[in-house]
């Protein structure tokens, strides 16, 4: 129900994306990165969805970004580690 006065609420899982990206980029660390990707998309996607409803696209885009961001200079290093594993 939308009275006067009343508009979309931002999204609740906005902002948890954007604090996982932001903690997940400068460590580096994919506990972080990956579920800010996720739960990044899953906010944007939603809010596009229901734009009458939510707001917080913008939070959750940036979310996915920076822990998409952080995942790809996270894999490297472990592709890395592996290869030096294997040669011995």
């Amino acid at each position: 129900m939308y009275g006067y006065g009343y508009g979309p609420e931002q999204h609740p899982q906005a902002v948890l994306a954007l604090v996982l990206g932001i903690i997940g980029l400068p460590f580096i660390c994919f506990i972080f990165s990956i579920p800010a990707v996720i739960i990044g998309w899953k906010v944007h996607t939603e809010v596009k969805a229901e734009p009458t409803r939510w707001t917080g696209d913008k939070m959750g885009l940036a979310g996915f970004v920076m822990g998409l961001a952080s995942t790809v200079l996270w894999l490297p290093g472990i592709v890395a580690q592996i290869v030096l594993y294997a040669t011995g």
